[in-house]
């Protein structure tokens, strides 16, 4: 089958094709070069924090049958901010090689570590970043779920201002959600996210968050926080079509939605881009099918 899909411009970033890799999976330059050789548009690295991450104790994915929803609770495994200033030269120099762009997600506990991480990335030679707003799944010693921030519009507003003020207004930056139940939530975060020169993107959805299944042995399927994880893959699609065709609503156009939920083939690229969408991520799909997804998601085979 021919490409279906036409290329596309998110700000200073091309992509020959609106699909991407999502945060989450990527994570050394192993990862980065399997993305750049696929048929990917672009490389998604990340999320990245100040400090090197382990993340979560235990079983952190799990697939429902038929792969009809998976759950996550990593937390934010990666090796930190002095880690990745070391190697995204490199990172950088393999996107770039194979024609690919290369953005890094983010993730701070604060406006002040948002700023910090934003001006070692930006200056590394990356494309572009992205604010990770809406991760649910990290739990401090205290046992107690961290702030989910793109639910804070204070915690919002105020991290989009110290990332401006380090790396300026240019920067190419996406900012990514949480699911909104709550319309008049959503509607508030898109007021913040529209009055802020910096956002050039917007990535929705991030998983849905406190899901929780059990497995065969009636156990929780998934071990930290009790069980309670993040919910991706295909029961995620029409959450994120409905908050991609919200937002799209009401943010102006000169701001781009990527969107992101239970992709896996070219028919759910196209179901999120006719609601709105000006590019795609997958992130379930790939975990659990390899690169060769982003082929198929092309119409490619």
């Amino acid at each position: 089958m021919a490409e279906i899909f036409s290329p596309v411009d998110i700000g200073s970033i091309h992509l020959e094709t609106p699909i991407m890799n999502g945060a989450g999976p990527v994570k050394l330059p192993e990862h980065v070069l399997e993305i750049a050789r696929s048929d990917a548009g672009a490389i998604v690295l990340g999320s990245i924090t100040i400090e090197e991450r382990f993340g979560n104790a235990g079983v952190v994915y799990a697939r429902g049958k038929d792969d009809i929803y998976s759950l996550n609770s990593k937390g934010l495994p990666n090796g930190g901010l002095f880690y990745y200033r070391d190697k995204l030269p490199e990172l950088v120099s393999i996107a770039h090689d194979h024609g690919k762009p290369l953005i890094v997600s983010i993730a701070g506990f604060s406006p002040e570590e948002y700023a910090r991480l934003s001006d070692v990335v930006i200056n590394s030679g990356v494309d572009g970043q992205e604010l990770n707003l809406g991760c649910p799944n990290v739990w401090g010693k205290d046992g107690k779920q961290k702030r989910i921030a793109s639910f804070d519009e204070d915690l919002t507003g105020e991290t989009l201002r110290q990332v401006e003020q380090a790396v300026g207004p240019d920067a190419w930056t996406a900012v990514k959600l949480s699911p909104f139940s709550d319309p008049i939530a959503l509607q508030s975060i898109a007021n913040i996210l529209s009055q802020s020169r910096l956002v050039t993107a917007v990535t929705s959805t991030n998983t849905f968050p406190n899901a929780f299944s059990f497995n065969e042995e009636d156990s929780p399927a998934i071990d930290p926080g009790g069980g309670l994880s993040g919910l991706a893959g295909k029961a995620l699609k029409p959450i994120g079509i409905g908050q991609v065709r919200q937002l799209r609503s009401v943010l102006p156009s000169a701001i781009a939605i990527i969107g992101v939920g239970g992709i896996s083939n070219s028919q759910d690229v196209f179901d999120y881009l006719r609601a709105g969408a000006d590019a795609t991520q997958i992130t379930t799909a790939y975990i659990n099918f390899g690169s060769q997804v982003f082929r198929r998601a092309r119409g490619n085979g």
